[in-house]
């Protein structure tokens, strides 16, 4: 892999005029040429072949590669500002866009302005936009997806505005696009005039044809919600909280439909778009809107969170809520017929990739450790079926794991921590097995039972086999696993133990990724890990929790690790 050259210097633009506004044909206020900054940039090589957005099919997950990125301030959204597009993983980041090819892992091309901080960006048309501010004022650059090549600079201050200071999507990458086209508001009060950049030569392509009505103001939504970019929105807040909804073709800035809705439902309403349909939302229910403005009667569609994932010809919502029934809903954009599939809680991170849809669960073991602390859901909607795959890979207590794309059958997952900067994106294959993908392939029968564990230890007594609770529950398949628990000691002098095998691995190698712990037990366990209230061990390719009035050098924790290396 060659790399451009590094190129540190410094920038200035002058650009011309705004393009005409609309059909009014007056000259807009003039452009301020971008600030004039330090620039840091590695151009990498054209793109070899088109990749497929296709992911794994289920089954046991393989690590392919591995590689640590610095991505500032991590924050609670570990993995929100990596994404995959025309087979580049962007690593977003206050210091700058890093571009990796997500086939090996190794960086192609990064942008970045020393001193300055990235206030957002869109990944539309095969274009990186983003802005970015340092106290001189702002500035938003387009870059090529594939090789990081720039494509157009300009000011975002016309008329003495920022053109894209109403353009937040919270739950995206700051600013509105879609369609090759960047949305921008200009001007202000009832003179706020939205207008469309092409991505690709940082020019006007277009002026809605949209104003305000009296008493009322035209905004970029600040909704929350998510879009595809099939359709622009743009609110319109009138007096008595009245709020009208305007789609707009990102491509041309016609308006397809308005859309008025009650002003009760102004308050913490969403609006989501996918595949042309817009989805609203407001106290955990969705309604519909189809691609030609019209309010589909049903179905009414009860999600947490209710914001949609296309999954072919249909948007899948979520319905995941803890302690009580789950389930996904599947609604077909051309019907708008809606079907379920049972589902489990504690889903983040969604994903859709080509015919199936992904997402990263945690909390699904009782301990506080909990192994393995992450896994992967995968929705097939055409068998109607979800299955979960088990992470083989070790993240810090307080750190999570989110899946963040894929791309020829890969799946490609970023592990953080809440508390550092410095995240691990990793990148695996699925191999096809015979056992239960829940548990790793490992068929339930080689977990090892309280007549395995307990063989020859001393003094144990009123031994006795429970199932732990929750259970493992994918779909509608449940697995319970298996707790010993015993007594060791003469009468009036005796310690209840309990010992509870957590996972089982096909390998130690996979058993090792789980677990951070010392190495050179007295018990004679690999790795001990001391939780909060008890012990947890891996010896070999098992790993079990040590409970009770008893330490981890008490021969009958030797004699549990003993049994458990002759199992093998």
């Amino acid at each position: 892999m060659s790399y451009g050259s590094r190129v540190i210097r410094r920038i200035g633009l002058a650009l011309s005029l705004v393009s005409l506004l609309g059909s009014c044909a007056l000259v807009a206020p003039e452009e301020k040429p971008p600030p004039d900054v330090e620039v840091d940039h590695v151009i990498g090589d054209a793109p070899r072949g088109t990749p497929s957005a296709r992911g794994p099919a289920p089954g046991i997950l393989r690590e392919a590669w591995r590689t640590d990125l610095t991505m500032d301030d991590v924050g609670d959204q570990a993995g929100s500002a990596l994404l995959v597009s025309d087979g580049r993983l962007l690593a977003v980041a206050p210091h700058g866009v890093t571009a990796l090819d997500a086939a090996t892992g190794e960086e192609e091309w990064h942008y970045r302005e020393p001193g300055r901080d990235t206030e957002g960006f869109a990944v539309t048309g095969g274009a990186v936009v983003v802005s970015t501010d340092g106290g001189d004022g702002g500035r938003v650059v387009g870059l090529e997806t594939g090789t990081g090549r720039l494509l157009w600079q300009r000011s975002l201050d016309v008329g003495g505005q920022d053109v894209l200071r109403y353009g937040a999507l919270r739950s995206g990458g700051g600013l509105s696009a879609g369609k090759g086209v960047l949305l921008t508001q200009r001007g202000e009060e009832q003179d706020v005039r939205i207008a469309g950049v092409d991505v690709r030569t940082g020019k006007d392509r277009w002026t809605a044809d949209l104003t305000a009505q009296p008493g009322c103001l035209l905004r970029l939504p600040l909704m929350e919600g998510t879009s595809d970019g099939s359709l622009a929105l743009v609110a319109e807040h009138c007096r008595g909280d009245t709020l009208r909804v305007h789609a707009l073709d990102p491509a041309t800035g016609q308006v397809r439909w308005t859309h008025e809705q009650p002003s009760e439902s102004t308050y913490q309403l969403t609006a989501s778009v996918a595949r042309g349909v817009t989805v609203f939302a407001r106290d955990d229910m969705a309604t519909f809107i189809g691609p030609d403005g019209r309010k589909w009667a049903d179905p009414v569609v009860p999600c947490v969170p209710c914001r949609p994932i296309t999954v072919g010809e249909e948007l899948l919502l979520p319905s995941l809520k803890a302690g009580e029934e789950s389930w996904f809903t599947l609604v077909n954009t051309t019907s708008g017929q809606a079907r379920q599939i049972p589902a489990t809680e504690n889903h983040v991170s969604w994903i859709s990739a080509t015919d199936r849809v992904y997402a990263s669960v945690t909390a699904l073991t009782r301990t506080e450790i909990g192994l393995p602390r992450f896994w992967v859901a995968v929705v097939d909607p055409v068998t109607g079926t979800a299955e979960g795959m088990p992470l083989q890979t070790a993240v810090e207590p307080e750190g999570r794991a989110v899946v963040v794309g894929a791309v020829d059958g890969r799946l490609l997952v970023a592990a953080g921590s809440s508390v550092r900067a410095k995240v691990t994106v990793i990148a695996y294959d699925s191999v096809p097995t015979t056992g239960p993908v829940e548990f790793g392939g490992v068929r339930p029968e080689e977990w090892p039972g309280c007549r395995t564990l307990l063989r020859g230890v001393r003094g144990v007594s009123a031994a006795r086999t429970m199932h732990t609770n929750p259970y493992v529950q994918f779909g509608t398949e449940k697995r319970f696993r298996t707790t010993c628990t015993f007594t060791v000691g003469d009468e009036g002098d005796a310690d209840d133990v309990d010992v509870d095998v957590i996972w089982v691995a096909a390998t130690a190698k996979d058993a090792d990724r789980l677990l951070d712990g010392e190495r050179g037990s007295p018990s004679g366990a690999d790795e001990v890990y001391r939780a909060e209230d008890s012990w947890v061990l891996r010896v070999g390719r098992y790993i079990i929790e040590v409970s009770g009035d008893v330490d981890v050098s008490d021969p009958v924790v030797a004699a549990v690790v003993r049994n458990l290396r002759a199992k093998g």
